[in-house]
C-alpha cells in the first residue's frame, strides 16, 4: 500500500504539474492559479518533506491517496477549460448580463460603482471601529508598549476566536479583513482613484495588522497586483505579479519579526503545569530548524519555508492521523454551520490542534486550532468519500469564479473576482470547505458582484426610459 500510494501521488502530481505549466501560456485564471498554489503548498511538500516531518504508516498512505484525488480533480477542471466548456458557459453569462440591461461602458460603470463602493466603505470602516472597540486589548498596541509572549498570544486570541461577541459578528470581522477591505482597495486601484486607494490601503492595512494576523495582510496587498495583471491580460510570471508577491510578504514579515523580537525581550513565564493534555505526535517544534541563522534571515525562512511551505502539509497529515484513529469521523457535523452557535461546540480544527501541537514552543493556549486543507477537512468528515465530496465542492466554486471572470470588463466585477481568486488560491491548502466559504467569506464575493450587477442593470434601465411629451 505504501508503494502504491507514493506512486499515485508522484504520478498525479507530475501530471498536474504538466497541465499547469501548459496553462502558463494563457492569462491568469482559476484553472491556473488555484492548482498552481495547491501544487506548491501540498503535493510537493508531502513528497519531499515526508522524512523530515515523519509521515508514516496508514495516515501517510491515506493522505497521499487523498491528495492524489484532489490532483486529478484539478486536472479535470483544467481539461474543461482547455476544451472550451468553461468558455461557452462564460459566453452565456455575458449574454445574460447584456439581456438584463447591464452596461459595461467605463463611464456608466464608474457612476454606478460609486454607490456600491461608498456603501461598502461605510460598512467596512464601521466594522473595523466596532472590532477595535470590542477588543479587550489591541495586539498591535501591546507589541509597541511591550508584553510577554503568553500575554501576546492571549491578546491575539481574544481579538479573534475568543472575542466576547456573537459568532456571526466575529465572522463579519473576518469577512471585513478578507473580503470587504480587499475589494475596496482593488476597486480603487483598478479605477485609478489614487488618493482613495492610498487612504483605503493605509486604514485597511492598519486594521488588518492590528490583530497581528499575517495571512490577511498578504491577501490584502496581493489582490490589487493580481487585479492589474488580469485587467491587462498579463501572464503569471509578469513583473507586476512578481513584484506584488514580494511586496505582499513585507507586512507579514514585519509582523513575524516584531513578534519574535518581543518574545526575546519579554519571554513568557515558565509554567510548572503539565503542558500537554493530549498526545503530541508532531515531531519538530515550530521553527527549531532555523535557530542557527541570524534573526532577520531566520524570520524570513520561518515565514516562507515553514508557515507557507511545510505547515499546511504537516497540519493535513495530522488530520489524517487523528481521524479515525483518535476520533471517529464527524459524518457531516463539522459541515453544519449552526454547530458553531451551539454552547460547548469544539471545532474539528481545535480537536486536531490540541492533539498535535499543544505544549510545543509557541502553542500554549487551549483555543489553538490546526486548520487543515480541504482534503483534510473532507477526510475528517467522511473518510475518502469526504475527500471526493470536498474536491467536487471546491471545483464547483472554482467554476463559479470563472463565471464571474466572464464579466471582468466591469472593473468592480473584476475586483470581486480577483479577491475571491486570491483568497481561494491561498486558503485552499489550509482551510476546509466551511472555513473557506463561511469563516473566510469566500461565498460573499459572488453575492456582492450579483447585487452590483442587478443594481447596475436597474440603473441602466432607468436611464433608458425616455419621458413622453405632453400633447400641444
Amino acid at each position: 500500500m505504501q508503494l502504491a500510494s507514493t506512486i499515485a501521488l508522484w504520478t498525479t502530481t507530475l501530471l498536474l504539474t504538466a497541465t499547469t505549466l501548459w496553462r502558463l501560456r494563457k492569462p491568469i485564471d482559476a484553472a491556473l492559479l488555484v492548482p498552481g498554489a495547491w501544487l506548491v503548498a501540498i503535493p510537493y511538500q508531502a513528497l519531499l518533506l515526508a522524512g523530515k516531518l515523519q509521515f508514516t504508516g496508514t495516515p501517510k498512505d491515506n493522505m497521499y491517496i487523498g491528495i492524489s484525488i484532489a490532483n486529478l480533480g484539478f486536472v479535470g477542471f483544467q481539461a474543461l477549460a482547455e476544451l472550451g466548456v468553461i468558455a461557452r458557459l462564460q459566453d452565456r453569462v455575458r449574454r445574460l448580463a447584456v439581456n438584463r440591461g447591464g452596461d459595461a461602458r467605463p463611464g456608466t460603470a464608474a457612476t454606478t460603482v460609486r454607490y456600491w463602493f461608498g456603501g461598502l466603505l461605510v460598512v467596512a470602516v464601521a466594522l473595523a471601529v466596532l472590532h477595535w472597540a470590542l477588543m479587550p486589548e489591541i495586539p498591535l498596541l501591546l507589541l509597541v508598549t511591550g508584553a510577554d509572549d503568553s500575554h501576546m498570544q492571549l491578546a491575539r486570541e481574544n481579538s479573534a476566536k475568543l472575542l466576547a461577541a456573537p459568532a456571526l459578528l466575529k465572522y463579519a470581522f473576518a469577512w471585513n479583513s478578507r473580503i470587504f477591505f480587499p475589494i475596496l482597495l482593488t476597486t480603487a486601484v483598478l479605477f485609478r482613484w489614487r488618493w482613495i486607494a492610498l487612504l483605503v490601503g493605509a486604514f485597511g492595512l492598519l486594521y488588518i495588522i492590528s490583530s497581528l494576523e499575517k495571512l490577511p495582510s498578504v491577501l490584502f496587498v496581493l489582490g490589487p497586483f493580481i487585479g492589474l495583471a488580469i485587467r491587462d491580460g498579463k501572464r503569471l510570471w509578469s513583473p507586476v505579479v512578481l513584484v506584488g508577491l514580494v511586496v505582499s510578504l513585507i507586512p507579514a514579515y514585519g509582523i513575524n519579526q516584531a513578534i519574535s523580537l518581543e518574545a526575546r525581550l519579554h519571554p513568557a513565564p515558565v509554567s510548572t503545569t503539565t503542558a500537554t493534555p493530549t498526545p503530541n505526535v508532531s515531531p519538530v517544534s515550530p521553527g527549531s530548524e532555523f535557530q542557527g541563522f541570524p534573526a532577520p534571515i531566520r524570520g524570513a525562512l520561518d515565514l516562507v519555508l515553514r508557515r507557507i511551505g511545510e505547515a499546511p502539509t504537516d497540519v493535513t497529515y495530522n488530520w489524517f492521523a487523528f481521524f479515525p484513529e483518535h476520533h471517529p469521523f464527524l459524518n457531516g457535523a463539522g459541515w453544519e454551520p449552526w454547530n458553531v452557535l451551539r454552547p460547548g461546540w469544539q471545532s474539528p480544527a481545535n480537536l486536531v490542534g490540541l492533539w498535535a501541537y499543544y505544549g510545543k514552543q509557541g502553542y500554549t493556549l487551549v483555543s489553538l486550532a490546526a486548520y487543515g486543507s480541504f482534503v483534510a477537512d473532507g477526510w475528517g468528515e467522511f473518510g475518502m468519500a469526504g475527500v471526493v465530496i470536498a474536491t467536487l465542492l471546491l471545483l464547483l466554486f472554482a467554476l463559479v469564479l470563472e463565471l464571474m471572470h466572464a464579466l471582468a470588463d466591469r472593473l468592480f466585477c473584476l475586483a470581486c473576482y480577483t479577491v475571491a481568486l486570491v483568497l481561494m488560491s491561498v486558503m485552499s491548502p489550509q482551510a476546509g470547505i466551511p472555513a473557506l466559504m463561511l469563516s473566510n467569506g469566500l461565498a460573499l464575493a459572488p453575492l456582492i458582484m450579483l447585487g452590483y450587477l442587478l443594481f447596475q442593470g436597474r440603473q441602466t434601465g432607468v436611464r433608458e426610459v425616455k419621458p413622453v411629451r405632453s400633447p400641444a
